[in-house]
């Protein structure tokens, strides 16, 4: 594909867009709704394929560094999808999400300088009460992975603050990174029960997260998507 007349036919990249709606749409419904045998490996191709969309988005605005958090991302998934039964690898992949996150940061703080400053004391606020939380919550079972984990969680937090700053032109990212708040709270309850927390099972939070419908999924692909689209939309380069 000549990258040239991609970036000037508007018609053509208005057909990758659907294109790319139209598949990830379908991997969700057969993810989602239809059940398919071997889901991990439907998801992971969801993630293969907002990559590669990504990556011809990208040439077809301007150059931009979400591209290499969706390749964190891609890489998290590999340890967290396809290698999950290795318990150590699950540490990897929370370590490339943070990573993505930190990229994601970059991103706000080089698009937004006005709020430089601003920015970086609403994510140290929000690290130190997200960790005290974790400490107050966990207490002697605090371990690495809920570390790490309560980080990552706290700058996708922040990162959806600043997106706010200038919502008009993030308004595609912001939302990709609500649904992976969604997503993140769902496996984060999911895998917290019985080891760091435990739920009643009458309660609502038991019936919602053990609910025959895959929350985790449905906002993970949707929040791929979203990111994904933003870039498509961009036409502002990295300095």
């Amino acid at each position: 594909m000549d990258l040239l007349v991609l970036k000037e036919s508007k018609v053509l990249k208005l057909a990758l867009i659907i294109s790319f709606a139209l598949i990830e749409s379908t991997l969700l419904s057969l993810i989602v709704f239809v059940k398919v045998k071997n889901v991990d490996y439907y998801c992971f191709l969801a993630v293969i394929i907002a990559f590669v969309y990504s990556l011809v988005f990208m040439f077809s605005t301007a150059k931009n560094i979400k591209i290499l958090g969706i390749s964190s991302t891609l890489l998290a998934d590999l340890f967290l999808i396809l290698l999950t039964d290795i318990n150590d690898y699950q540490i990897y992949g929370v370590i490339f999400f943070v990573i993505a996150q930190a990229i994601y940061a970059y991103y706000l703080f080089n698009n937004d300088p006005n709020h430089y400053k601003l920015s970086l004391l609403i994510r140290l606020i929000v690290n130190i009460i997200m960790v005290t939380i974790l400490i107050v919550v966990l207490k002697s079972r605090v371990d690495f992975l809920s570390v790490i984990s309560i980080i990552y969680f706290a700058n996708l937090l922040t990162n959806i603050i600043l997106c706010f700053f200038n919502f008009k032109s993030n308004y595609l990212f912001c939302i990709g990174l609500i649904m992976l708040v969604l997503c993140d709270l769902h496996v984060g309850l999911v895998n917290a029960n019985g080891i760091y927390l435990f739920y009643n099972p009458d309660g609502i939070i038991f019936k919602i997260i053990y609910a025959n419908f895959n929350y985790t999924w449905f906002f993970y692909i949707l929040s791929l998507s979203f990111i994904s689209l933003s870039i498509a939309l961009d036409k502002r380069a990295i300095k």
